[in-house]
């Protein structure tokens, strides 16, 4: 699934709310391993503050090489490590006492098990090993990298499968890595 503005009646038009509703009620009800679905939030923290985030399993974020990549990295880790740890959220700006219940079952039935990070747009080892060294100063370690590769942007223009084998090595380990993360925690 996409979240974001996205539709027929030109850029802007509708509203981000219900999308972003959408996603924080979307259940999969499974026996054993279901399948993997995954939701593409609009860059930012909106929707991840305003709790949609409370109802996946893993919050994944990509930090590109940027300072305010960066920073979200480490607010989404800490918004979730809130979350897990009983936080509330606020809700001081909610009128309606029903809406404040709604927000606060949300926020205690969380099922959110942490937040993994995935480089992107890594160009060299220097800006890998920077990056990951700012992100271990505020305890984050990413699951791994994809590194800049001039044919990705190629077989986005062409429409064509990605081949490229340095990247299919990084998706690969990003996916070996993001496995692991989920065998650490019992099934639902």
């Amino acid at each position: 699934m996409k979240a974001g503005k996205i539709g027929d009646r030109g850029p802007g038009a509708g509203c981000d709310g219900p999308i972003a509703k959408i996603a924080r009620d979307f259940k999969l009800r499974k026996n054993g391993r279901g399948p993997v679905t995954l939701i593409d939030f609009k860059a930012g923290f909106e929707d991840s503050a305003r709790g949609a985030v409370t109802s996946l399993d893993w919050a994944i974020v990509i930090v590109d090489p940027t300072t305010a990549a960066m920073e979200m990295a480490v607010n989404m880790t800490d918004m979730v490590d809130q979350i897990k740890a009983g936080e509330l959220p606020a809700t001081r700006h909610l009128e309606n006492p029903e809406l404040v219940e709604i927000a606060n079952r949300l926020f205690t039935r969380a099922k959110v098990k942490g937040v993994l990070v995935v480089l992107n747009k890594i160009k060299d080892d220097a800006m890998e090993n920077y990056i990951t060294a700012q992100l271990a100063a505020r305890r984050i370690k990413p699951i791994g990298a994809i590194h800049e590769d001039p044919s990705i942007a190629l077989s986005w223009l062409k429409g064509i499968p990605l081949d490229v084998a340095k990247t299919k090595r990084d998706t690969e380990r990003i996916i070996k890595n993001l496995e692991s993360a989920e065998k650490a925690y019992p099934a639902d």
